[in-house]
């Protein structure tokens, strides 16, 4: 039997977003799965999010670049339903979604899935997921033993991020210009790319690039990215559209 008090223990002392980002792979590991994603849903249609995850970088690229949420079966039946559900349940037999879970076991994912939903006051909705490579009989006596811990993890996971989330937006303040530029950044797009999108020099957009990571505390451009996605100052959606 694992001790839940341990993981509750740690969320307590949390201090951001990259410290839940490490406590997501130690529940992870303590609770000997391969994967475990929370991601906030902000529009059903648009499927907007926050997401702290353990995925490959290879498969969130996959999943981001071929906007995979628009058909995603688990965020679907998340947004759909109120109970925790086994991805065993989820119809794949489309030849997208065939491929999508190909995919992601050629990528490194497992063949079991275990997702809950959390809906708080402020009509935030929220999906915790955890991923396993398992047989049928060993994953379902894990969920009968461990459902009630990770339904409770859950919310505490979601109440944390909401309070950091809350508490960092309220310090990092970019220009419209510097969203500008780091949104174009997130897109993929190098500093004289972007320059000639915004009709800027690339002196300027650099001096933008060079201002919003000093804000966001980040070392590199992409470690700036990486940071307004988890403070919400961009979405992944304005990023792939």
């Amino acid at each position: 039997m694992k001790d839940i008090d341990l993981i509750t223990n740690k969320l307590e002392i949390c201090k951001s977003l990259d410290d839940m980002q490490i406590l997501i792979k130690e529940i992870a590991n303590y609770y000997e799965v391969d994967h475990l994603a929370y991601h906030v849903v902000t529009n059903e249609h648009a499927a907007r999010h926050l997401a702290l995850v353990t995925y490959p970088d290879e498969w969130v690229k996959h999943y981001i670049d071929q906007n995979l949420v628009n058909i995603d079966p688990v965020v679907q039946t998340a947004l759909s339903g109120v109970l925790p559900f086994s991805w065993g349940e989820l119809k794949k037999d489309t030849p997208q979604l065939k491929k999508m879970f190909g995919d992601a076991r050629d990528i490194g994912l497992g063949n079991q899935g275990l997702t809950f939903q959390v809906r708080d006051q402020y009509s935030k909705f929220a999906i915790l997921s955890l991923n396993a490579e398992s047989s049928d009989e060993s994953f379902l006596k894990f969920t009968k033993e461990y459902r009630r811990d990770f339904m409770m993890l859950s919310y505490m996971i979601h109440n944390r991020v909401q309070t950091l989330s809350a508490l960092t937006e309220r310090k990092v303040r970019l220009s419209p210009s510097e969203l500008e530029v780091v949104k174009w950044a997130a897109a993929g797009k190098t500093t004289d790319e972007t320059a000639m999108i915004l009709g800027k020099s690339t002196r300027m957009v650099r001096a933008f690039l060079d201002s919003a990571r000093h804000k966001l505390g980040a070392d590199t451009k992409a470690h700036a990215v990486t940071k307004a996605l988890q403070m919400r100052l961009i979405d992944q959606i304005s990023i792939i559209r």
